[in-house]
């Protein structure tokens, strides 16, 4: 892989926690996600808890 591919993949990763983060399309999931106390509802809150989960 090389450094431009990198560079989108981390680019496009960081889009779609900010699609989850800020967006009305998932308001109703996110507060429901909100709710949660566990270890769950808090890494779906966490935006780079969410960056680690998808670069494991």
């Amino acid at each position: 892989m090389n450094w431009f591919l990198l560079l989108v993949a981390a680019v496009a990763t960081w889009q779609i926690v900010e699609i989850w983060h800020h967006s009305m399309l998932f308001a109703n999931a996110r507060s429901y996600v909100e709710l949660m106390d566990n270890k769950i509802g808090e890494l779906l809150t966490c935006p780079f808890c969410l960056i680690g989960i998808f670069y494991c």
